[in-house]
């Protein structure tokens, strides 16, 4: 870890802090000096000048550089912080989860209450509300209506709501915001889905928005210039259904800058949309608007899958981890090729960078692949990885080995060892609430210091 540029510090409690931000599309890391079990509760996000983390006491703390409001404390100008800055949420209310836009200067907090809270940078509309942008205030859903997950895209976030109803707001000048128009809305609008139907998933790409509904289909809107919509239609502006093959579901859906990946009822893998890099995996560099299965090898079936802007990645059956589309920025593949692990070890669980991706290892450890110009895949430079890197960060695994989120299989179950259960977004790690313990916790084993990984998206 001696590679690491750190700067230490104090947080409002007196206690050490050490903190590095990788700026741009891609990963933060926070570096805590803390107990790990003290940040078993914590949560994290960053963007692109600006990280966000919960602490140790349950708080949110902001560092890096503060541009319009990007920390939540009141201040417009320009100024930096490498001493964690704490940011003062409604009354009563905790963190939950964090999420940031693509631009990186607009932060939208989901708190205990079911609410949503944004705060930095509005010259997208993309806060959902009137008031001061500097400092936290909450998304202005319709009455009885609370957030239950959301994503957000370039400048501008789409959210399911406890009705089940897609709710947009900022940028829609590709008609991302699914109510008909190309006129970007300043308060969550919804979406016009068809009658009946709820939404079940919830994938924002660059100016794009994929949903999976209720009634079994899949629902797309905005931008279709790669084809990302999944039909022959040009750009759109209200949902319309995904041209899946006959007999399929969705279960799961990940977005790319210009590309959708979907999990299937069948178990197959399936994308459609830009393909410039082969992110489509099959076999070939041309985009296309037809959803067609990937080429992974026969009898795999896929557990997990994550995108980064114009790379793809699956967990397979077989557990092992498949790579197509942009891997580090100079290799790229148009069909999935098999990532090597250490003997023994089997994936457990996948996010991804704005370049590249990290893997967990059944072994505890942090293993990571990509583009790595800020240090965003914890490997103690700043080269990029075309095959996964050891970092030799591990992962604290959940005190609970039954939970639906545990990232760590069995250590002595062997050869039967398999991928658990989804845990990350649509980009990468997503964090628990604070009764849980998160995967995405990394434990330096020389010092006990723990590191959050975090996605700036």
């Amino acid at each position: 870890m001696s590679d690491f540029q750190t700067e230490e510090n104090f947080n409002a409690k007196g206690e050490v802090v050490m903190v590095k931000k990788m700026f741009g599309w891609a990963a933060a890391v926070l570096l805590l000096a803390a107990p790990a079990c003290v940040l078993a509760a914590g949560s994290a996000g960053g963007g692109d000048w600006h990280s966000l983390f919960i602490g140790d006491d349950g708080e949110l703390y902001a560092a890096g550089v503060n541009m319009n409001g990007a920390f939540g404390n009141g201040e417009t100008g320009f100024t930096q912080e490498s001493s964690p800055v704490l940011v003062e949420l409604p009354e009563n209310q905790k963190p939950l989860k964090i999420f940031n836009d693509g631009l990186g200067a607009a932060s939208y907090i989901l708190g205990t209450d079911g609410n949503v809270y944004s705060f930095g940078d509005s010259s997208y509309m993309q806060l959902g509300r009137e008031g001061d942008a500097a400092t936290p205030a909450r998304v202005e859903m319709p009455e009885g209506v609370s957030i239950t997950d959301m994503s957000a895209g370039f400048g501008y976030a789409a959210a399911i709501g406890s009705d089940g109803q897609v709710y947009s707001w900022g940028n829609n000048d590709s008609g991302q915001i699914g109510d008909g128009t190309n006129s970007s809305r300043f308060f969550p609008t919804k979406a016009l889905l068809p009658e009946g139907v709820s939404a079940l998933k919830i994938a924002a790409g660059d100016d794009h928005t994929t949903v999976v509904g209720s009634d079994g289909k899949v629902y797309s809107w905005g931008s279709n210039d790669y084809g990302q919509l999944g039909s022959d239609t040009s750009s759109r502006t209200t949902p319309g259904e995904v041209f899946l093959p006959e007999g399929v579901s969705i279960s799961d859906i990940s977005a790319g800058q210009d590309h959708v990946m979907a999990i299937g009822s069948d178990g197959k893998l399936y994308a459609w949309g830009g393909n410039g890099q082969g992110q489509l995996g099959d076999g070939t560099t041309a985009s296309r608007s037809e959803v067609a299965e990937v080429s992974l090898p026969e009898g795999i079936s896929v557990m997990k899958i994550a995108n980064s802007a114009l790379g793809s990645a699956a967990i397979g059956s077989d557990g092992k981890v498949y790579l197509w589309g942009s891997v580090d920025g100079y290799t790229s593949y148009s069909v999935p090729q098999a990532m090597d692990l250490p003997e023994g070890v089997v994936p457990s669980d996948l996010g991804s960078t704005g370049a590249g991706f990290l893997i967990s290892g059944s072994d505890g450890q942090l293993y990571s692949v990509g583009g790595n110009r800020f240090g965003e895949l914890a490997t103690g430079d700043l080269s990029s990885k075309s095959v996964p890197f050891q970092t030799g960060f591990f992962l604290m695994p959940q005190p609970d080995s039954d939970s639906a989120n545990n990232s760590s299989p069995d250590a002595g179950s062997g050869d039967d060892q398999s991928p658990t259960e989804d845990v990350t977004g649509s980009h990468g790690f997503e964090f628990s609430p604070p009764e849980k313990m998160d995967p995405a916790f990394v434990v330096e084993p020389d010092t006990g210091r723990v590191f959050i990984m975090i996605e700036a998206y």
